[in-house]
């Protein structure tokens, strides 16, 4: 299963890195990991993050800073988000999270229903790919859309318009 792979790698990059070949080796491992599980469930290599230097684009990249990972997302010299990761498990959760909707948008728009609110698909593709990934990662997104779907119901008749 993969969770089991999952938590040896956890385990592997948890260890506080203080040296730059130590981080080096960390950030490695981390790599190596999410292309694995990218290819688990079919994600394209432009959807997965690039390492320590950005493209630019928007297309997150992974940083090690200590004992921490961060998860970064710039933009033509402007940074727009930084995600500190204390654990190699939430920076797994936080890119797979962001690639299986990406996933499930693409996926969303080549089948659409017309008259559903488009999110109905995107979170329940989304949601069964996190599944495979690992089971918890998929409790941590429910509980997420549900918290969205208490401000903001669906709303499908706002889709016939």
């Amino acid at each position: 299963m993969l969770s089991a792979t999952l938590e040896a790698v956890t385990h592997a990059v948890q260890t506080k890195a203080g040296e730059p070949d130590r981080m080096i080796a960390r950030l490695s491992r981390m790599r190596t990991e999410i292309e694995r599980l990218g290819r688990a469930i079919g994600a394209s290599a432009d959807l997965l993050p690039t390492y320590e230097v950005s493209e630019q684009t928007g297309r997150p990249h992974i940083e090690s800073e200590g004992s921490e990972f961060h998860y970064v997302v710039t933009e033509r010299g402007t940074e727009f988000e930084r995600f500190r990761a204390r654990s190699a498990d939430d920076l797994l959760y936080r890119v797979f999270h962001d690639v299986t909707f990406s996933m499930a948008m693409m996926r969303e728009v080549k089948q659409r229903i017309p008259g559903d609110d488009c999110r109905r698909q995107i979170w329940q593709f989304q949601m069964a790919m996190l599944e495979r990934l690992n089971p918890a990662w998929a409790s941590r997104c429910g509980i997420e859309k549900e918290a969205i779907l208490r401000e903001h119901p669906f709303n499908d008749r706002a889709m016939n318009v």
